[in-house]
């Protein structure tokens, strides 16, 4: 009476394994689905639905890939905390010391950008002489270059 109960969860067992490979290439379809739309969103400047995406991806596939992706996008969306977060994370399990300098580099950056306080601006830029006057009060208060562009001048109009 064993044999056939053993003989039947072989055969389950040998069948779980034929499965997994049809599961990973659909998880793997899926991820990068996601990753194409992640992508998409970012070029938009629509850093949230790009975490979104790279997050799905990630839940998907979890490849390091996906966590520098997620720190890029909190970057672009100005959140350096959550983007030093990610990239300590994908310097963590990712093994190729090329990939390793780069995310090193990217941590440096935001633990400078961090540490600065909220608010900080390296620099103004005006574009019109009423902004330049507002640019000028700026750069006097912060204590930053003022770089101004003008739009049109007068002996023009």
């Amino acid at each position: 009476m064993r044999r056939p109960a053993v003989l039947f969860a072989l055969i389950v067992a040998v069948l779980c394994c034929l499965a997994l490979p049809g599961r990973a290439l659909a998880d793997r379809q899926k991820a990068q689905l996601y990753y194409e739309t992640g992508t998409n969103w970012f070029k938009k400047g629509q850093y949230d639905s790009a975490i979104t995406s790279f997050q799905a991806a990630f839940h998907e596939e979890p490849l390091p890939d996906f966590l520098y992706n997620i720190g890029l996008s909190h970057k672009a969306a100005q959140r350096p905390h959550e983007a030093l977060r990610f990239f300590e994370m994908y310097n963590l399990l990712v093994k190729d010391p090329a990939e390793k300098a780069q995310a090193a580099e990217q941590i440096e950056k935001m633990r400078a950008e961090a540490a600065q306080p909220l608010g900080h601006y390296d620099a103004v830029h005006s574009h019109y002489w009423l902004s330049g006057q507002v640019g000028a009060l700026a750069r006097d208060r912060w204590g930053v270059p003022l770089v101004h562009s003008m739009h049109t001048m007068a002996k023009v109009k």
